[in-house]
This record gives C-alpha cells, sequence and structure tokens, in this order.
C-alpha cells in the first residue's frame, strides 16, 4: 500500500509505503502510478504485522506483488549509495581555493 501527496509548492512527492514497516519517501522524479511486478517472499509474522501479511499472502509463502517502481529503484540502488559513501569516508578531498 502506497500513500501520496504532493508538497505544497507541488514540486516534491512525498509518499508513504508499508512494506514490514513504514517507509517514507520524497522525490522530485517518480510517479506514484507506477508499478512493477516483483516475486516476494512472505516475511515472519509478527503481532504487529500479521494481519498485513495474510492480506497480501494469505497461505502462500511467495507471490507476485505489484510494487511501485519508486520503491523497487529505491531497493535495487541503495547499496550502490551505501559504497560510496563508504569509498568517500575513505579519502580526503581538498578543495583548491583562489582569492
Amino acid at each position: 500500500e502506497i500513500r501520496w501527496a504532493l508538497s505544497a509548492s507541488k514540486e516534491v512527492l512525498e509518499a508513504a509505503w508499508r512494506d514490514n514497516q513504514v517507509v517514507l519517501f520524497a522525490s522530485t522524479v517518480a510517479d506514484p502510478a507506477q508499478y512493477i511486478e516483483k516475486l516476494r517472499r512472505r516475511s515472519k509474522t509478527a503481532s504487529n504485522n500479521k494481519k498485513i501479511f495474510s492480506d497480501a499472502f494469505g497461505n502462500e509463502p511467495v507471490k507476485l506483488l505489484g510494487i511501485p517502481t519508486m520503491i523497487d529503484d529505491y531497493n535495487t540502488h541503495k547499496s550502490e549509495v551505501d559504497r560510496f559513501d563508504q569509498c568517500k569516508s575513505y579519502y580526503s578531498v581538498q578543495q583548491a581555493k583562489r582569492r
């Protein structure tokens, strides 16, 4: 389930996606109406998410679910951002200054 709204300036999409937990997103380029079909595995259920998983999966351990493309893009590329941040932390870049 995704809930979204545009910011007051109408330039930023603010979205909330609930998978295991609620995840908040802000984007200037995403379209919340675009979905991609992904085969998803049912996560372990707890008392706070049992109804969510039973509604989505029923008794099936895996199911083809529609996921917003902005969520899929994030999940696909988040490790690249983490790796960039890690590499950036190894080196200090000195900026040239002119007066």
